[in-house]
């Protein structure tokens, strides 16, 4: 099984550090960190990628549209395209993918994917991405295997993501009233009523569109808002668990240790103890 190693398939800027890198099925894994402020300017890639920001993040130019990327964003980069990016004022990692074009297991519609240039956030894109780090900077005999795993579970959520923007484009405006208010103040209890009042509509209405739009309760969405806003507190201060549960929302320490173990796999604790070691 082929590890850590440079290979002539993996491209990645020369002012970038590569930390570790797995060969496995046609798939190439590295995580990569970027200096703060650094400036790449307008630059292809031979292969398709999927990379996933594990910490800071940049603005780019990708074709003809400006995108910004954070932590949980995944952004597909087809062959040969075009872009260009100014890294946030902090130290990036980020985990890429890049798929052969002749790999035996690629299917028609990953390959057509991979050639749509896109960024999406949502959190399950973070927790992938944290896994195949974890992987590839640690490496055993079944390490290959999971990793092609994670990539396709990669591609099959970036997808799902990707039909749910869509659907999006059409959503009823005030249930983007909705979603907006929840983001902006996903800390403060969040009544259904509340919610219906500013939509101006049933509360049952209210559900289905939560549903058929954003794939989830209004109750769902806002704790993984809640947990994403708490992961994001524990990765950039110092602030206390305690404290960090109190501005996001939740009752206690011990309610946002629940709930965030249950939607990340791990303990706040743990998290934050990964993202000091990451950056040390």
């Amino acid at each position: 099984m082929p590890l850590a190693g440079r290979s002539p398939r993996m491209h990645l800027p020369l002012s970038s550090l590569q930390e570790a890198r797995l060969q496995a099925d046609g798939l190439t894994f590295a995580t990569a960190s970027f200096a703060p402020g650094l400036r790449l300017p307008r630059h292809s890639h031979e292969m398709g990628s999927v990379s996933v920001i594990l910490r800071g993040g940049y603005d780019a130019r990708m074709g003809a549209a400006d995108i910004h990327v954070e932590p949980g964003t995944g952004i597909t980069t087809p062959a040969g395209e075009p872009h260009e990016n100014r890294f946030f004022a902090e130290p990036t990692r980020i985990l890429v993918v890049e798929f052969a074009a002749d790999a035996a297991w690629m299917h028609e519609s990953i390959a057509q994917f991979l050639q749509r240039p896109g960024a999406r956030r949502d959190l399950r894109l973070h927790e992938l991405a944290r896994r195949a780090a974890a992987e590839i900077e640690s490496p055993d005999s079944a390490s290959a295997l999971a990793c092609a795993s994670i990539a396709l579970d990669l591609v099959v959520t970036l997808g799902r993501l990707e039909r749910r923007q869509r659907q999006e484009r059409v959503a009823p405006a005030w249930l983007l009233r909705v979603r907006d208010l929840m983001h902006d103040a996903c800390e403060r209890p969040l009544l259904l009523s509340e919610l219906a009042r500013l939509a101006g509509v049933e509360r049952s209405r209210l559900l289905r569109a939560f549903h058929t739009h954003l794939h989830a309760s209004p109750g769902t969405y806002l704790r993984g808002l809640r947990v994403a806003k708490a992961a994001e507190l524990l990765s950039s201060t110092g602030d206390s668990i305690a404290d960090i549960a109190a501005r996001t929302g939740f009752s206690d320490q011990s309610h946002l240790t629940r709930v965030f173990k249950r939607l990340m796999g791990t303990t706040p604790a743990a998290w934050r103890a990964r993202a000091a070691g990451r950056s040390s």
